[in-house]
C-alpha cells in the first residue's frame, strides 16, 4: 500500500529496474529456478523501460496526481478586467483681446463758446485700469497751474459719460478754459471727494494743483460767454 503519493515515482523507478533486470538476466534463481522465454524478455524490457521513464519523469515534478489532474483540466480561467483609460479634456481659456481705453469729449466742441454752467459729455470704450478713477478738471488759462475738479467722480454708462461743470465766475467772461479728462489714483480720488464736500459746505472752491501722478486722457479748450 502506498502511504504517500510522493512514493509513486520511486516505486515506478524500482519496478522499471526490476523488469529491465529480468529482461536481461532471462531467469529467476532461488529455491525454484525459473527461465523466461526470449519473447517475454523483450516485453519485460519494454515494460521496465516505460516504468523507469515514468518514474524518472514523475520525480522531476512533471507528474500530476490524478486528483489534481481533474481539477486542473476543469478549472475555468479567470478573466482579467481590461481597464480603458479615460481621456480627460483640458480646457484652455481663450484669450480675448482687450480694447484700449478711449475717452473722448464730444460736447462742447473745441473752441466753442459756453455758458457758466456747462454739461461736459462724451463717449467711452475699453476699461479703466484697476485703482484708477475718472474726473474732469478745468483751468482758466490766465491762472497757470490752478485747477478745479468738477461735479464728482465719473462712472461711464453704456459707452457714455457726462458731468456738470461751472466755468468760473462772472468776471471770467471771455476767458479761455481748458477742459481735461484725467485718471487719478485712490488717494487723489478721495482728496477730490473731500474738496467738493468741503466746498459745498463752505461755499468756497479754491484752486488746487493737479495731482503729482495723473493720467491725462483727453482735453479741449472752450471760451466762456
Amino acid at each position: 500500500m502506498v502511504s504517500n503519493i510522493s512514493d509513486i515515482p520511486t516505486i515506478l523507478v524500482i519496478a522499471g529496474i526490476v523488469f529491465i533486470f529480468l529482461a536481461i538476466a532471462g531467469r529467476i534463481t532461488g529455491k525454484v529456478e525459473t527461465s523466461i522465454p526470449p519473447d517475454k524478455q523483450k516485453v519485460l524490457g519494454i515494460i521496465g523501460a516505460v516504468l523507469l521513464v515514468l518514474g524518472l519523469t514523475a520525480s522531476t515534478g512533471i507528474f500530476i496526481p490524478p486528483d489534481n489532474r481533474s481539477n486542473s483540466s476543469n478549472s475555468t480561467p479567470t478573466a482579467t478586467p481590461i481597464t480603458t483609460p479615460i481621456a480627460i479634456a483640458t480646457v484652455t481659456p481663450i484669450a480675448t483681446a482687450t480694447s484700449p481705453l478711449n475717452i473722448t469729449i464730444t460736447s462742447p466742441k473745441e473752441g466753442e463758446i459756453v455758458p457758466v454752467s456747462t454739461l461736459i459729455s462724451g463717449t467711452f470704450s475699453g476699461k479703466i485700469p484697476e485703482g484708477q478713477y475718472m474726473w474732469v478738471v478745468i483751468n482758466p488759462q490766465k491762472a497757470i497751474g490752478k485747477w478745479w475738479p468738477q461735479g464728482g467722480r465719473i462712472t461711464p454708462l453704456n459707452g457714455q459719460w457726462d458731468v456738470q461743470a461751472v466755468m468760473g465766475v462772472d468776471q471770467d467772461k471771455g476767458t479761455k478754459f481748458k477742459v481735461m479728462v484725467i485718471l487719478v489714483n485712490e488717494t487723489d480720488d478721495q482728496h477730490y471727494f473731500e474738496y467738493l464736500a468741503k466746498g459745498e459746505k463752505d461755499g468756497s472752491y479754491p484752486a488746487i494743483p493737479l495731482p503729482a501722478i495723473v493720467n491725462t486722457i483727453n482735453s479741449i479748450s472752450v471760451i466762456r460767454e
